[in-house]
């Protein structure tokens, strides 16, 4: 009966303590959630976990049971009368890389000119002009546009501008107009005397960007049409080596190669030079037509001094076509004769050879400020025999 009871008191002694643990561990946790919070932040800043360490972040993440926190006897040497509320705005401002314990990653982003849109035209004026200070309609088709849109010719990218309408004149030309009147076009803001009316455009591997100014262009110009002006902007060398190329097989035979190249000749980069040439051969829908042509455009630029550039350029392209298309002609009832989609009136014994050939030749001065003073000349010709 002694040890019975002696065994009693035991238990009810060791249940009191157990009871009186849980009661001081509840008023304590209760009373002291900023000072655990405060510890656990302190030691998390002095001490990151792996868990931090792994997932890099001050968010809470939750983690496997190796990735425990520091010892506990760390914990004793951090302040606990810091507020809650300034323990929360240090840790949200805190960065990735005080968590890692490493300074911060300088990183630095490159951007690339490949883009749709123009910062200035120069189918404005003299110089090149913001597109928002330009009081009238004006559209450009960039190099990056052309790529895009797989666009070959000058017919190709005019199809692509609000408010241009383009009537083919033949394979080998198209004619432009806008607001009922036919567009007047410029070489790098020199006016071009070609015009458009007839004339075998040259490819648009060797411009830039082709620029549209519709509406009145005569007071910029001087004999400036009333429809608007087609400025087209030719390629001019890098101060850094760059070569591009492409090639193309499509329908209806459709043959294309083209390469683009730009390399400093000397170490100080002061005279540059670039090409860009083309060779083509491919039939068409229509019966019996064939076309071959090939282009070859280069631009030598030599800063003489700081402020002067001079630059000459000179471009070439032969074309051949067999049995041109001319169009539907028209019957004796004034309606249009209709022989199927693939209907070419031409015979298969016609052609139409053509040679053009343009050089420029131009001069620039810097001013002060952004003032500019250029001399520019331009030489056109074209030649071509028919037999239709």
């Amino acid at each position: 009966m002694t040890q019975h009871g002696t065994s009693v008191r035991r238990r009810l002694s060791l249940s009191a303590i157990s009871h009186n643990a849980l009661i001081w561990g509840s008023l304590m946790a209760g009373v002291c959630p900023a000072a655990m919070a405060d510890t656990v932040e302190a030691r998390t800043k002095t001490h990151p976990s792996v868990c931090h360490a792994t997932h890099r972040t001050l968010h809470p993440v939750r983690c496997t049971p190796h990735h425990a926190a520091a010892p506990a006897q760390q914990s004793a040497k951090a302040p606990v009368a810091t507020p809650v509320a300034s323990a929360s705005a240090t840790a949200v401002a805190q960065s990735s890389a005080d968590v890692d314990g490493t300074e911060a990653e300088n990183i630095q982003v490159l951007g690339t000119n490949h883009t749709y849109t123009a910062p200035a035209v120069e189918a404005w004026g003299k110089s090149p002009v913001a597109l928002k200070d330009v009081p009238q309609s004006v559209s450009v088709i960039t190099q990056q546009r052309m790529e895009d849109s797989n666009m070959l010719t000058m017919a190709d990218a005019m199809r692509q501008i609000n408010g241009i309408r383009v009537l083919p004149g033949s394979t080998a030309n198209s004619n432009y107009y806008s607001r009922g009147y036919q567009l007047t076009t410029s070489v790098d803001g020199t006016p071009d005397a070609s015009g458009t009316l007839n004339n075998a455009a040259f490819d648009l591997s060797m411009y830039d960007r082709v620029e549209v100014l519709r509406g009145s262009s005569g007071l910029l110009q001087g004999g400036g049409g009333a429809g608007g002006v087609v400025n087209e902007v030719t390629k001019k060398p890098g101060r850094d080596f760059a070569v591009d190329g492409s090639a193309m097989v499509g329908s209806f035979n459709n043959y294309r190669a083209d390469v683009d190249m730009t390399i400093p000749l000397n170490r100080s980069k002061t005279l540059r030079f670039r090409t860009a040439d083309l060779f083509q051969d491919n039939d068409f829908f229509y019966k019996y037509s064939h076309s071959r042509k090939w282009q070859a455009y280069g631009a030598l630029e030599w800063d003489v001094t700081p402020t002067t550039t001079f630059l000459v350029s000179h471009a070439a392209q032969q074309q051949d076509i067999t049995a041109p298309y001319y169009g539907l002609p028209v019957t004796t009832e004034k309606t249009l004769w209709y022989g199927g989609r693939d209907a070419n009136p031409s015979q298969d014994w016609g052609y139409s050879n053509y040679m053009t050939q343009q050089t420029i030749a131009s001069i620039t001065q810097k001013l002060w400020g952004d003032w500019t003073a250029t001399a520019r000349a331009t030489f056109y010709d074209q030649n071509y025999n028919t037999l239709v």
